[in-house]
């Protein structure tokens, strides 16, 4: 998301006008084909509107472009003529870089300022209803359609991968540690039963391969039920 506005509920204004008004709105946004680009919501802060998508912005700038300057000014001019306030908070792609600006904070308030200045000088928004604020890439709101969702999933994918891959390695590791101990542990028992028996090292051999076969089989049934049961799975179920 690039940057929102939020139209605050006040006592001027209630609940029900607010939904009205919102209603108007979207059929603006849905004659236009704005609705991947734009999004509303009303909730205990006001009428939220929701610009993202990349017809806002080219990465790494402040200014938007023509075609959602267009858009923005529409939409504003709905709520010009109501006496509420007007937040603005602008928002940088977690893959932006922020080029001139220095910082994903100097770049998403130049944002935001951009927004309130168009407001004024095109809609003639009154200044002293408007106040604006940079987040940087932080409270990102994410298109799961987005370059930033796509990205953040095959980061995830490749944390799981190597936190999986290393986690169940140790498990298997310290499994074998167990197996082998019981087995030694065992051992001493079958050579005090085979002690006066002429084949005694066979024997006991062969009774310590047994019981270790044995509790492998065990321990890889509870190492198999870890791994269905792991938080490492990945969404589609297949393992990470």
């Amino acid at each position: 998301i690039f940057f929102v506005m939020m139209f605050a509920l006040a006592s001027a204004m209630n609940e029900l006008q607010l939904i009205n008004l919102k209603k108007q709105m979207e059929r603006y946004i849905d004659r236009e084909k704005l609705s991947n680009d734009v999004s509303l919501d009303v909730d205990e802060r006001g009428l939220v509107v929701s610009f993202h998508g990349d017809k806002m912005y080219e990465k790494g700038d402040a200014e938007i472009k023509p075609e959602a300057l267009e858009a923005l000014s529409s939409l504003a001019a709905f709520v010009r003529p109501q006496p509420n306030e007007m937040r603005i908070e602008a928002h940088a792609d977690l893959t932006e870089t922020p080029g001139e600006y220095l910082s994903l904070w100097n770049l998403s308030s130049t944002r935001a300022s951009f927004v309130a200045k168009q407001l004024i000088q095109n809609v003639y928004f009154p200044p002293y209803r408007l106040s604006s604020a940079g987040y940087a890439e932080q409270k990102p709101y994410i298109s799961r359609d987005g370059e930033t969702y796509k990205a953040l999933e095959s980061r995830s994918a490749d944390l799981l991968k190597t936190a999986s891959s290393a986690f169940f390695s140790e498990v298997s590791q310290m499994l074998a540690m167990k197996i082998d101990s019981q087995a030694l542990e065992k051992n001493k028992s079958f050579e005090r039963k085979y002690r006066n028996d002429p084949n005694s090292s066979v024997l006991v051999r062969m009774a310590r391969n047994n019981y270790k076969g044995e509790i492998t089989r065990k321990y890889d049934a509870i190492f198999q039920a870890m791994r269905d049961r792991s938080v490492f799975k990945e969404r589609a179920g297949r393992w990470a």
